[in-house]
């Protein structure tokens, strides 16, 4: 099972969806987990006269609701799962985050996980919305979790396979900012350590994975 995150700036790029879900339509695994949140929409629902928070819960909402359609034109078998249904993601009393393990290792093989980052809150009622890394971070504190795959938000990282660097090419994750791959980095990416494959919404034929560009690690 691997981890990819639509981060907020391609989740509003009709462009690298269209190259994601022809690349993720080629893998040969079993099962996949897609997480999101909120994109530029929630702008555009807040200029409607929405308050922000509102508007950021519809708007990962309706996105949810979005991504399952748009994945079904390409023949990808999704379900769309906000974080807070099906106690699917928790807050706890003491802020940390549970997962139900049982529900997602459950679906059957060949199922894609769209999972929004609109979680429960801790009084069983409420609706949090939480940052994807930290969301990367719970599944992997959870379930079996191979590979995560974050993607570069350089538009030219959208069209182009270029000679590929070493597999061992890494950079650690307090050493982002000084680094080449600082601006192709998501945003909510550079606040908060968590290990992840930055690459290209595209399709590695050889390794059957997405065409990596660096490993972002941890010290040890």
């Amino acid at each position: 099972m691997y981890v990819a995150a639509i981060d907020y700036d391609n989740l509003d790029n009709p462009l690298f969806l269209k190259m994601f879900a022809e690349a993720v339509k080629q893998f040969e695994v079993h099962k996949a987990i897609i997480v999101h949140g909120d994109s530029a929409y929630t702008e555009r629902l807040i200029q409607t006269g929405m308050m922000r928070e509102d508007a950021q819960i519809r708007s990962i909402q309706d996105l949810n609701h979005r991504l399952i359609s748009f994945f079904a034109d390409y023949g990808l078998a999704c379900i769309g799962i906000n974080g807070f249904q099906r106690g699917t993601i928790k807050r706890r009393a003491d802020q940390s985050l549970k997962v139900n393990a049982d529900f997602l290792n459950q679906l059957p093989d060949g199922t894609i996980a769209v999972v929004s980052n609109l979680i429960e809150g801790a009084d069983g009622k409420s609706k949090d919305v939480i940052g994807l890394p930290e969301l990367i971070e719970a599944l992997n504190n959870t379930l079996k979790v191979s590979s995560n795959y974050v993607f570069s938000t350089e538009s030219a990282d959208q069209l182009i396979i270029n000679a590929q660097k070493s597999a061992t090419d890494y950079v650690f994750f307090n050493e982002i900012s000084e680094s080449e791959y600082s601006d192709k980095i998501p945003a909510e990416f550079k606040s908060y350590a968590i290990e992840f494959k930055l690459s290209k919404p595209l399709h590695n034929n050889k390794l059957n994975t997405f065409s990596e560009i660096a490993e972002i690690r941890m010290r040890k």
